[in-house]
């Protein structure tokens, strides 16, 4: 067995003139402003990372 670490995949950009590119563009802006429209005040500290999986148990609706 390897223990090598790979290596991570190369990002590779949709060409410019790709007839959709610009779809592309505009989805990928929409995507990464999600976090600015949904903002929540609920703070929760002293939380181990491992237990939020847990917890989101008893935040979810049911």
């Amino acid at each position: 067995m390897s223990t090598d670490i790979p290596t991570p995949p190369a990002r590779v950009l949709p060409d410019k003139l790709w007839e959709h590119f610009e779809l592309y563009r505009r989805v990928k802006e929409a995507i990464t402003s999600l976090p600015f429209y949904f903002k929540t005040d609920t703070v929760i500290s002293g939380l181990i990372a491992t237990d939020i999986f847990t917890l989101t148990q008893l935040l979810a609706p049911q």
